[in-house]
């Protein structure tokens, strides 16, 4: 946390021109607020994470191959992210529509993240307006959920070969291919 307070400063006198972004890893739940108090951008709460998967494991066996090919660099599939700005061709399109279009790249849409390097209260703002129960849509099953149309600023996480097909798909798309 040392850091964004460094980078803060930086800011004020102008020897930087943005914000650094901070993911601080913490073991327990409970301490969660305080790393977001202490201006941290994302926490991770591995504890979490490490149990999810360990239960996961144990009532659907299988699961472990899964979380090991897609948690493992390799030339089989990894986890991507894509920004969405303004040049973004899935700007105005629900993750139905996206999921459709990026299947034909072979390329697997797993989730909208609309709170991303948003704040607390911008991410909260948006939940309530669009009637979300959380700032990342994944399977959508509710209607509002389900309608949701991708925004500039959203993140959408993939599941692709190579960024490099990522890129290549985004271009195709845009040129109507």
């Amino acid at each position: 946390m040392t850091i964004e307070k460094y980078s803060k400063e930086l800011l004020e006198k102008k020897l930087r021109k943005n914000d650094i972004y901070t993911i601080v890893e913490i073991k327990n739940k409970q301490n969660e607020q305080l790393a977001y108090d202490a201006d941290a951008d994302q926490v991770v709460t591995l504890g979490g994470i490490e149990s999810k998967i360990f239960t996961q494991c144990v009532l659907n066996p299988g699961v472990i191959s899964f979380m090991h090919e897609i948690m493992t660099l390799n030339d089989q599939n990894d986890i991507y992210s894509i920004e969405v700005d303004k040049t973004n061709p899935f700007i105005n399109k629900t993750f139905d529509e996206i999921l459709l279009i990026l299947r034909k790249y072979k390329i697997l849409l797993l989730a909208i993240n609309v709170g991303y390097k948003k704040s607390r209260e911008e991410e909260t703002q948006i939940i309530k307006k669009y009637n979300l129960d959380d700032s990342v849509i994944t399977n959508p099953f509710k209607d509002s959920e389900c309608n949701y149309k991708v925004n500039i600023g959203d993140l959408l996480i993939v599941l692709a070969q190579y960024e490099t097909k990522i890129d290549e798909a985004i271009n195709k798309i845009k040129k109507g291919l």
